[in-house]
């Protein structure tokens, strides 16, 4: 994924659930802050990071969201679960962000995905591609109806592969 492609998902990671916080937000007054989870050291941390801020950039020139400024709040999760439930605690208990997107590693997305839902805040990944994170929302709807995802999953990925080598052998 190229970064202004990472960019423009991002952009609309970040207006849909700042939308989602309907009537809540519009009584709110100041920013609307979205919490940015990734291995920020690493290169797809770094893209997150990078795409999330032009997003925002962008955003917040365009007049924001329903009249309020975007502010990321980014939480490096180092490729780790534990690492990641202690940045998504921080987001959500000290910096008290409105929603939080990012993670490309699966099983950090695993870790706190739980914890994000107890909350009953939205979490958009963006880049994971564990079936088990979609599958939480069909098992149990009213808990993990606050999830959801911009990458296709494992499953989703090995289905289009397998039709466009079949498609490509066939030629």
């Amino acid at each position: 994924m190229t970064r202004s492609t990472l960019a423009r998902v991002l952009c609309l990671a970040i207006v849909l659930p700042a939308l989602a916080l309907g009537g809540a937000a519009l009584a709110q007054t100041g920013p609307i802050k979205i919490g940015v989870l990734g291995p920020f050291k690493l290169t797809p941390g770094r893209d997150i990071q990078e795409a999330s801020k032009l997003a925002v950039e962008e955003i917040n020139a365009a007049g924001g969201v329903l009249g309020r400024k975007l502010e990321l709040v980014f939480a490096e999760t180092e490729q780790s679960p534990e690492k990641g439930k202690t940045a998504v605690e921080r987001l959500l208990f000290v910096d008290k962000v409105d929603a939080i997107i990012g993670e490309h590693r699966s099983e950090v997305a695993l870790a706190v995905q739980p914890i994000i839902a107890e909350n009953k805040k939205i979490f958009l990944s963006t880049g994971t591609a564990s079936p088990l994170l979609s599958d939480n929302v069909l098992k149990d709807y009213d808990k993990y109806k606050y999830y959801f995802r911009t990458f296709l999953n494992s499953n989703q990925m090995a289905e289009h592969m397998i039709k466009q080598l079949g498609e490509m052998m066939t030629v």
